[in-house]
């Protein structure tokens, strides 16, 4: 696994984040995770700026 510091998307072009492959980790939780549960992220975009976004977490390898 290789840390990253930016991720490069060129316009008009998608990425999917996923297990095995690129994806974000989090660090420093206070506690556990599990299914269900919602995460506020803070994202930065060189040309909007910052965008907070929600994830739900789901079970790995799964698309629902």
């Amino acid at each position: 696994m290789e840390m990253l510091d930016y991720l490069t998307i060129p316009s008009g072009k998608s990425i999917r984040l996923k297990p095995g492959g690129i994806h974000i980790m989090l660090d420093g939780l206070k506690k556990p995770l599990k299914k269900g549960d919602k995460v506020m992220m803070d994202l930065h975009f060189e040309n909007i700026g910052n965008k907070e976004v929600q994830a739900k977490v789901r079970d790995i390898g799964r698309d629902d």
